[in-house]
């Protein structure tokens, strides 16, 4: 197994009471807006309370790599001993035990426009204001849930996963990442000078939960992107001799058609 270097972190304090909170980016080293946007974070003016940003992984960013042993995404709710990302779990969450809330910059390996949140229980009430028109609660269930926003809800504090857009143009979504940044700032009381806006226009999906790639590969019956809606009683994919079929009101997540064995090939969502 490669050996990786510890996350790097930086605090950002006022020396003024307040909410203690975290900025993660590089959990996985292809995801390259939460890097970019690094230095402009660190410019932030905090007004009040102690701002925490985590580089997770630097070693998988050098590399450009998803992951380099493990998906560290997988890792750090989990408390194992396993593999050298594990290591790098250990340091995440004892910073995550003393902050407040947590927002978790992303982005996705597909190309379509279609930034989204994951979170449940008190990030709601922020994911409300954040740039992104689909929320995703539910992520969090036992024995599913180990990224570090599912640590965040189980310790029934703020745990936010922000994707901002398509790995393939980070550039695209400089804007996006930056204004979730001010936003999660301004709701927990960091800065006063930024105007939030109600998202009006977003829609709220529960997660079902993961089908994983086994030795019989997932044969989707046509190509899908996430957040596509899945027609009612249709065989939407096949794996072996076991055959998918959609629910009303059912959406695609994920979509991973050439995942490895044990890997998610796709998860499920409803409307709500």
């Amino acid at each position: 197994m490669v050996k990786l270097d510890p996350p790097i972190i930086d605090h950002l304090d006022s020396g003024v009471p307040g909410a203690r909170s975290t900025i993660m980016v590089g959990v996985h080293g292809n995801e390259k807006v939460g890097p970019m946007i690094l230095d402009w974070i660190k410019s932030i003016e905090i007004t009040a309370g102690e701002l925490v940003i985590i580089v997770a992984n630097p070693t998988a960013l050098e590399c450009n790599e998803r992951y380099v042993n493990v998906n560290l995404n997988r890792r750090i709710a989990k408390g194992a001993n396993e593999y050298p990302e594990d290591d790098l779990a250990v340091t995440i969450r004892a910073e995550l035990d003393r902050a407040d809330a947590l927002l978790d910059i992303h982005s996705y390996n597909e190309p379509m426009d279609r930034p989204f949140i994951i979170t449940d229980g008190m990030g709601l009430e922020i994911a409300k204001f954040l740039p992104a028109d689909y929320v995703v609660t539910g992520w969090s269930k036992p024995g599913q849930a180990a990224a570090g926003d599912d640590y965040m809800v189980h310790k029934d504090k703020i745990g936010i996963c922000f994707e901002c857009g398509s790995s393939d143009r980070p550039k695209d979504y400089i804007d996006t990442a930056k204004h979730a940044v001010l936003t999660f700032l301004k709701q927990m009381g960091h800065i006063t000078d930024y105007e939030v806006i109600l998202h009006k226009e977003q829609k709220v999906l529960r997660m079902i939960g993961p089908v994983k790639q086994t030795l019989d590969s997932v044969e989707f019956d046509q190509d899908y992107t996430t957040f596509d809606a899945l027609k009612s009683g249709a065989v939407f994919a096949c794996q072996g001799t076991t055959e998918h079929i959609a629910d009303d009101g059912q959406y695609i997540i994920f979509p991973r058609p050439k995942a490895n064995p044990g890997d998610e090939a796709f998860y499920l969502s409803e409307s709500l």
